[in-house]
C-alpha cells in the first residue's frame, strides 16, 4: 500500500484542507537597498492585503496520528522536546525527527530530537509538523514539500 493511502496521511490531508493558505510577497524595506537598486522598488501593482494578526501565544503541533493539530500554550524556555513531552498519546522519546516551522516562516527540520543535545526553541505561532512516517523513496521529499506549504498557513 502506498503511503498516500494509509489512515495518517488521510487524516493528514483533512487537517491541511482545513486550513487557509495565501502566498506571501516579501518587499524590501531598506531606504538604501530601493533607492539603489531598482528591482527591490516595492511599488506594487495588483490588489494586495497587509493582515497583522495578533501576536500568537501558542505553538501548533501536527500529527498525522491525530485528527486535528494541537494547539499548545506558549511556556518560556521550553524546548521542542518539552512540547513533544505535553502531548497526549504520543510517546516524546518516540519522535526522532520533526519539521519546525518559525513565524517569520523559517522552517528547517530538527533531527535526533532525543539522542542529539540540541535545544530547539519555538516563537509564538510556531508550528511543529511531526511528519509521515516510513516513506518509501518515491515520496522522500513528502514530509519536507508539506511543511513548506505549512508556512503559508495563515489563521483567519
Amino acid at each position: 500500500m502506498h503511503v498516500v493511502g494509509t489512515a495518517e496521511a488521510i487524516q493528514l490531508a483533512n487537517m491541511i484542507e482545513d486550513m487557509n493558505f495565501v502566498h506571501r510577497e516579501p518587499v524590501q524595506t531598506r531606504r538604501n537597498t530601493i533607492r539603489t537598486r531598482l528591482e527591490f522598488n516595492p511599488m506594487l501593482h495588483g490588489e494586495y492585503w497587509l493582515i497583522l494578526p495578533e501576536r500568537p501565544d501558542n505553538v501548533t503541533v501536527i500529527d498525522p496520528n491525530s485528527s486535528r493539530p494541537h494547539v499548545i500554550p506558549l511556556v518560556t524556555n521550553f524546548s521542542l522536546k518539552d512540547y513533544l513531552s505535553d502531548l497526549p498519546n504520543i510517546a516524546s522519546n518516540s519522535v526522532q525527527n520533526a519539521w519546525i516551522i518559525q513565524a517569520n516562516q523559517d522552517t528547517y527540520e530538527a533531527t535526533g530530537i532525543n539522542w542529539k543535545n540540541i535545544p530547539y526553541f519555538l516563537t509564538p505561532g510556531a508550528i511543529v509538523f511531526l511528519g509521515l512516517q516510513d516513506l518509501p523513496d518515491q515520496f522522500r521529499d513528502l514530509n519536507a514539500s508539506i511543511a513548506h506549504l505549512l508556512a503559508l498557513r495563515v489563521e483567519l
